[in-house]
């Protein structure tokens, strides 16, 4: 039977069977690794959900934390303010407010609190950072002491070109002194102010996409945000990667800018004058008088000059 069967079996026919049993199988083979494949997809996107949602939930965690810990500043501070406006009635007092020395990656959501709690909130952000670069800038003006003392030249010229000093001599002493003049610290009521105005108290969308605290321009579209109306078609608000560098390059800007020459001649004079300070910023912005006038009156009307003696406490 079987002799008969090969007999008569078609080798043409054995082909095409082997080619349709081929075929058959390779539909099996691409509809497996298709369904296998998609499970794959499936089980990948599904993942990346996961990962996505716990981020999320870490990020959300992180927010909560930051909230509770400013809320803690808040707090501390509000009670050493009071306690240093009673302190400050009697007449041979020194008692100083003492801030921990926290700082932010990036500028936290100021805007769903009411006013003055926002206020609060945002003077116990911003305040660690102030006395932050002003210690920053005193151990700065102790190098230069140093660098004088050695008669280090060429460490005294690198600073004064740091800070735009076009010196036209080299004598040491002269260099110290006029390199002093522009390496000092910027009163805390006149920052807190001026931040206040530049970011909204922290509100304003250059202060929370750009940790933008003071308004700063820059000359190039990459370097910052673009306002939605401006003068300039280049010139945008000067963004950067934390809160601490917007606050460094405020201080810089007014220990460096030709603009403000008038503000570092009238710090010089001992004890600060606060007011006269304030007036010799008109340049900072596009309303002049009118910028200085709304900048001292919030100083006063939020005891910002309670701040100006304020320390960094040790942890």
């Amino acid at each position: 039977m079987l002799s008969s069967y090969l007999s008569n079996f078609n080798p043409r026919l054995g082909s095409r069977l082997l080619l349709v049993t081929l075929f058959l199988s390779g539909i099996l083979a691409v509809a497996f690794l298709d369904k296998y494949t998609h499970t794959i997809e499936e089980a990948v996107l599904e993942e990346a959900v996961l990962e996505k949602v716990l981020q999320e939930e870490i990020q959300q965690e992180k927010v909560l934390q930051e909230e509770a810990l400013l809320e803690e500043q808040e707090t501390q501070l509000v009670e050493q303010h009071e306690a240093y406006q009673k302190e400050s009635l009697q007449a041979e007092s020194d008692f100083q407010i003492a801030v921990d020395p926290i700082y932010w990656s990036d500028v936290p959501n100021f805007s769903h609190l009411s006013s003055e709690h926002r206020k609060q909130q945002f003077v116990a952000f911003m305040l660690p950072m102030i006395l932050h670069v002003n210690d920053e800038l005193l151990e700065l003006r102790e190098l230069v002491d140093q660098a004088a003392d050695q008669e280090n030249l060429a460490e005294l010229l690198k600073l004064a070109k740091r800070y735009r000093y076009k010196f036209n001599t080299t004598n040491i002493e002269t260099l110290r002194d006029d390199i002093k003049h522009r390496i000092n610290i910027v009163p805390v009521s006149i920052a807190l102010a001026q931040a206040a105005i530049e970011s909204g108290w922290g509100t304003s969308r250059f202060a929370i996409d750009g940790n933008a605290l003071f308004g700063q321009w820059a000359w190039s579209k990459d370097a910052g945000i673009q306002p939605a109306e401006g003068q300039f078609e280049n010139v945008v608000v000067r963004s950067f990667n934390s809160p601490l560098e917007s606050v460094r390059a405020y201080m810089h800007n007014l220990n460096s800018h030709p603009a403000y020459g008038s503000f570092r001649n009238v710090r010089a004079s001992k004890p600060y004058d606060i007011q006269a300070m304030v007036n010799t910023l008109e340049l900072y912005s596009q309303e002049r008088q009118i910028y200085t006038e709304k900048l001292f009156q919030l100083i006063l009307t939020n005891d910002f000059k309670d701040y100006d003696e304020a320390i960094l406490a040790s942890r």
